[in-house]
């Protein structure tokens, strides 16, 4: 098994109502991610923002309760998650979601990964 680094992001355009989703996770056979936190921003810059988004952090494609790992009220000017780690070894299979709401409509938002990811060698 080899240990690399894990630094990877997935984006979104918001919609006219300031909201959107993002999915990521491990893709080749084998992999697992030990994510040891998860950053949201989008691209305007804390300055520009006129309505920060709030985002939530799901281990999960579906949005759903059970499956929160976190929520913090500024999704767009930027924030940073550690309670990911909680949520232990992620699998091919599973991915880490970020849902934004309440944001500047049509701002990008970038939701990034860090920890270590487990390769089959």
């Amino acid at each position: 098994m080899i240990t690399a680094p894990l630094n990877t992001s997935a984006s979104v355009k918001f919609n006219g109502s300031g909201n959107g989703q993002a999915s990521i996770g491990p893709t080749h056979t084998g992999e697992v991610w030990n994510v040891t936190s998860v950053a949201v921003a989008t691209s305007q810059g804390a300055a520009s923002v006129v309505n920060d988004a709030q985002c939530q952090i799901f281990l999960g494609a579906i949005a759903t309760l059970g499956q929160l790992i976190d929520t913090t009220l500024t999704g767009s000017s930027g924030d940073t998650t550690d309670a990911v780690a909680s949520a232990g070894p992620i699998y091919v299979g599973q991915v880490l979601t970020a849902v934004w709401t309440g944001g500047d409509a049509n701002a990008n938002a970038t939701m990034s990964i860090f920890g270590t990811r487990n390769i089959p060698g």
